[in-house]
């Protein structure tokens, strides 16, 4: 809000921030159907949270968060929930598999959208973050929890990275 985004881009990413919440309390009653006593806590923040990032911070936040982070997330929960064997468990893992690639659209709409008011200081940013992207999630516990083996992960991360998210970065950073 404080950069000037559209009421559509504030309005997506408070839906996105109540799909996390969803997602959460989604997880959280599966611990407990394995015994766990979970529930939300504080927030660990080592430090205050700053307000007054740039135009260049947020496009790099969105990058790595957004654009990598949920695609990767989207694409791997979507392997783990054709690959579950527990109903229950798959439609979850889709529902959530859904809502994270709308949240990734939506990161790439964000950087799009920063790229065209910010110029050449944003691209410089968001090429340095696709550049120096860590593409590499621990994939263990995902396949533990899912029931799935590690390796239908392992490929859905090899074909995400090759198929998805190289081509989406090339693209964004070619407009």
């Amino acid at each position: 809000m404080a950069l000037g985004a559209s009421t559509d881009l504030l309005r997506e990413a408070h839906e996105a921030a109540l799909d996390e919440i969803r997602h959460a309390d989604t997880c959280w009653a599966f611990a407990r159907t394995l015994g766990l006593n979970v529930e939300a806590g504080a927030f660990p923040f080592a430090e205050s949270i700053r307000l007054d990032v740039t135009l260049a911070e947020l496009a790099v936040a969105t990058v790595r968060d957004g654009c990598i982070t949920e695609t990767l997330g989207a694409l791997l929960l979507a392997a783990a929930a054709h690959a579950a064997p527990q109903g229950e468990v798959r439609r979850a893992l889709e529902q959530i598999a859904e809502e994270e690639a709308r949240h990734a659209v939506f990161s790439y709409r964000v950087v799009a959208w920063a790229l065209a008011r910010g110029g050449g200081p944003v691209r410089v940013a968001i090429r340095d973050a696709v550049t120096s992207a860590r593409l590499a999630p621990d994939l263990h516990e995902l396949a533990l929890r899912a029931g799935v083996d590690i390796a239908i992960l392992r490929n859905a991360l090899e074909q995400g990275i090759a198929k998805v998210l190289q081509p989406a970065a090339a693209a964004l950073l070619a407009a």
